[in-house]
């Protein structure tokens, strides 16, 4: 078992909880989500144009000549699959561990999962009966759980949901993690953070530096969003050749990542690249140099945000740390962008339904302009509806509001046909426009309406249907009391709507044929 496992194995484990006399394990298997990739635009950028050569023969991995984006056929889809439904609290389960816990039978079968083993305090593993401890303990993995089990690496050091901020002078001092960093030869250092929406214009994300020499210090930052690296030595000199142009850049006020790779082949030679990634993908490759930490006799401080440079402290930011990860070994590309994949950017892939097609701007229904009626003394045309029928025929319907755009007053149902797929239209078809009321209290509100029409058509009788709202009240769902009246009432073996009369507390019903009959079953002669 390797030492960042048994590291791990310290800070994480698997709960365990006793319900009526039986202890169960919950394992990993009970977890599992795709991982979510955040969709925004990346422009496809050619590294091949600012890759340096190497000054000596010396060998390092091979090129990568573009940047790439795209999906996780890197991953195992068992793997993903059963990272389906994690749930990101920033911790992490030991995976050595659950292989220990979780042995296969004689058979094969593993499905039996033992009872969790003691944790080395003396006690017995045992049902308690009397003794149920909360779920609550129970530690879920992170939603990378799988992917930051990175293959045949070793794990220098691991920080884990930090933040710098005014109270801690936006600075996280490292210092117990300085000397396991002066002796890496190659190395991978990774970082997940979120900058503030208006991070400065430059800020320094992960530094090594020295409070005697100003000039001497290895630093991963930002500078107007595009990720960089800088070390210089002790004579101030540059180790690698400039980032401040390099392509990719983080997103302020959202989650990123940048990766920082340094190889180099013979120790006793500076010759050997650097790489820098951006959520995953290669922003740029150098070649000038692979100097890294022990090429700085001088540096003393190691640190998350602002920088100690000989007396100053200086490139301060507010940020939230997700993760700090160093390897003792290079990370591939293919590595690093599965190390990634939570911030893994795609360009967003418009495309049509099977059969659609988007056609030209075509005015079906045009209503008036600057609080003026249209030539027709519509105000608004509302909530449209489009319907093509198994003929081929368009039709293309909505809410004509006279007075008003807004949801009560005087509306129409409206409906106009179009045969040559949306080409010419018909002559307006009014399906329902319901009288107005000469003795309004509301001039803006003056009839009972129709509202948020629909068409559908049935798919065995070929019948077109219509559907919509409609409120006796001039103001809709405005309009409406707040204690609803009975609007049906059963006589019999039948249903019947219900009528009312301003001033009389008793109702009437509608019957067959248009006939009216008050709350005691008597047919009246006279209209209400």
């Amino acid at each position: 078992m390797s030492q960042s496992f048994l590291n791990r194995k310290n800070r994480y484990g698997i709960r365990k909880f006793t319900i009526g006399v039986a202890s169960v394990v919950i394992g990993s298997v009970l977890f599992g989500i795709t991982p979510v990739l955040a969709q925004e635009t990346i422009t496809n950028i050619d590294v091949r144009k600012v890759e340096t050569p190497l000054e000596s023969g010396a060998s390092v991995s091979e090129s990568v000549s573009e940047v790439v984006s795209g999906g996780l056929n890197q991953l195992d889809k068992d793997l993903v699959g059963r990272l389906a439904s994690a749930t990101d609290n920033g911790v992490e389960i030991n995976k050595e561990s659950l292989k220990e816990e979780i042995p296969t039978n004689q058979e094969g079968n593993s499905e039996n999962v033992p009872a969790e083993p003691n944790a080395g305090r003396g006690d017995k593993t045992e049902n308690l009966p009397e003794e149920t401890e909360s779920t609550d303990n129970v530690v879920l993995p992170p939603r990378d759980y799988f992917a930051r089990d990175v293959k045949n690496v070793g794990t220098v050091f691991e920080k884990e949901d930090l933040a710098t901020n005014a109270g801690n002078g936006q600075r996280l001092d490292l210092a117990e993690e300085l000397d396991k960093l002066k002796h890496l030869q190659n190395a991978t250092i990774h970082m997940e953070f979120k900058p503030d929406a208006n991070a400065p214009q430059f800020y320094n994300l992960f530094s090594i530096s020295s409070d005697k020499k100003r000039d001497e210090y290895f630093s991963m930052s930002v500078n107007k969003g595009t990720a960089m690296v800088e070390a210089r030595g002790a004579d101030g000199n540059h180790f690698y050749g400039s980032y401040s142009d390099a392509p990719l850049k983080v997103k302020s006020g959202q989650w990123n990542s940048v990766t920082f790779t340094v190889e180099r082949p013979n120790a006793d030679q500076p010759n050997g690249q650097v790489r820098l990634y951006v959520n995953g993908l290669l922003s740029r490759t150098n070649t000038k140099s692979g100097r890294f930490i022990k090429d700085m006799p001088d540096v003393n401080k190691i640190q998350i945000g602002a920088t100690r440079r000989a007396n100053q402290t200086m490139w301060g930011s507010n940020l939230q740390v997700r993760n700090l990860t160093v390897y003792d070994r290079a990370l591939t590309p293919e590595e690093v962008k599965t190390r990634s994949q939570l911030f893994e950017r795609a360009d967003l892939v418009k495309k049509l339904p099977e059969g659609a097609q988007v056609t030209d701007k075509k005015d079906v229904f045009e209503s008036g302009r600057n609080n003026q009626p249209n030539s027709e003394g519509i105000k608004s045309y509302r909530i449209p509806a489009l319907l093509k029928t198994d003929k081929g025929t368009l039709l293309a319907a909505g809410d004509e509001r006279r007075l008003h755009h807004l949801d009560y007053g005087d509306i129409g149902m409206v409906v106009r046909r179009s045969q040559d797929n949306g080409q010419t239209w018909g002559d307006k078809i009014t399906i329902s426009n319901l009288r107005d009321n000469p003795e309004a209290k509301d001039a803006a509100a003056p009839s009972p309406l129709n509202i948020d029409m629909v068409l559908v058509q049935d798919p065995i009788t070929k019948r077109i249907f219509s559907v919509y709202d409609m409120f006796p009240e001039g103001r809709a769902v405005f309009g409406m009391p707040d204690h609803p009246e009975k609007a049906y009432e059963q006589i019999g073996d039948k249903t019947y709507q219900i009528l009312y009369k301003q001033g009389e507390t008793s109702h009437y019903t509608l019957r067959e044929n248009g006939e009216i009959f008050n709350s005691q079953n008597q047919k009246q002669t006279t209209e209400l």
